[in-house]
């Protein structure tokens, strides 16, 4: 099972991933495209939530999140052609909890 780690930059004070097995265009997707914002976050589990067949797609500043009810695709919008991840919607909605852990964290903190 994929496994992640989310600590708070000292310099910049903002949230950063690590993902093992190795998984840098998650953690940008997360850095960059969810960043602090609780709301956003909400707002996906509540997609993910409702999705039931189909897909739900959205494409944020840099990336472009691509979810089934059994997988999740992220694509980089300005890299070359070719590199994206994807992975079970399981790790996805694991990563995304505890996220949403993390900014409850540091916003309390």
């Amino acid at each position: 099972m994929a496994k992640i780690s989310i600590h708070m930059d000292s310099q910049s004070r903002l949230l950063k991933c690590k993902i093992t097995p190795k998984n840098n265009i998650l953690c940008d997707f997360f850095e960059s495209e969810i960043q602090e914002d609780p709301a956003f976050v909400h707002y996906l589990k509540q997609s993910i939530d409702k999705l039931s067949s189909g897909t739900f797609e959205i494409s944020g500043n840099a990336h472009c999140l691509k979810v089934t009810n059994t997988v999740y695709e992220v694509t980089p919008l300005y890299q070359t052609a070719g590199t994206w991840v994807m992975g079970p919607l399981s790790d996805f909605t694991f990563f995304l909890g505890e996220w949403e852990k993390a900014l409850i964290f540091h916003n309390t903190s």
